[in-house]
């Protein structure tokens, strides 16, 4: 498995609005991570495995298939820079809801290999790299 970014947000969000630029920038600059843009209103694999009160929020995922993080996030690359050197740190160490894990899974499975697709746009699901 390849080390994950995965943003949930809305479409009618303002700030995830103005945020998916950063964020594709961002993958641009970290080749070796999958970066996916989820609007868990109409994307069909999420099944409301938790209740997301702030966007945008953050799923960041190990090669291992580990969460690493989940939250809210500052919509800023200084920010995000910050959250993937803290999570790589052995001693992070952040709450992390189990109910996610089943949702990663169907993510993982539906998106197709890396070197096939260099960005992907489906019902209410984007991805690059």
């Amino acid at each position: 498995m390849q080390s994950m970014v995965i943003c949930l947000c809305a479409n009618w969000c303002g700030l995830c609005r103005d945020f998916i630029n950063t964020f594709r920038q961002l993958a641009l600059t970290r080749p070796t991570m999958r970066f996916v843009w989820v609007d868990i209103e109409d994307c069909e694999l999420w099944q409301d495995e938790e209740d997301i009160e702030t966007f945008p929020s953050l799923c960041i995922v190990n090669e291992t298939g580990k969460l690493r993080f989940f939250g809210p996030v500052q919509p800023s690359v200084n920010a995000l820079n910050r959250l993937f050197l803290e999570v790589n740190d052995p001693l992070f160490h952040a709450p992390i809801p189990s109910t996610l894990n089943e949702f990663i899974l169907r993510l993982n499975t539906q998106l197709p290999p890396i070197s096939t697709n260099p960005a992907l746009s489906i019902n209410g699901l984007l991805s690059w790299n």
